[in-house]
């Protein structure tokens, strides 16, 4: 479903209207099937609108560990890894 603004030619009234896609919307347009709710007038066009914009979706996350030296890990005799330390 999209809701698109609506305006009316004759008065200029300002209106919503839901459509189940563009096409729909432009078959109404067409056949000359919408009608503005206020005056009735059917010299009906659309709004410009910007894009629905949602909250982000991001989420953060932690750095990924660094890796260790190409030789292996050169940990303390504990057998550590310093790279997986607090």
């Amino acid at each position: 479903m999209i809701r698109y603004s609506l305006r009316c030619a004759d008065d200029g009234h300002v209106f919503e209207q839901w459509f189940d896609n563009y096409a729909h919307y432009e078959a109404q347009s067409a056949e000359g099937a919408l009608a503005c709710p206020s005056c009735g007038s059917a010299k009906v066009s659309k709004m410009l609108a910007a894009p629905a914009l949602g909250a982000s979706t991001v989420t953060h996350r932690p750095a990924p560990a660094p890796a260790c030296a190409s030789g292996g890990c050169a940990a303390p005799a504990a057998g550590a890894c310093p790279a997986m330390a607090d």
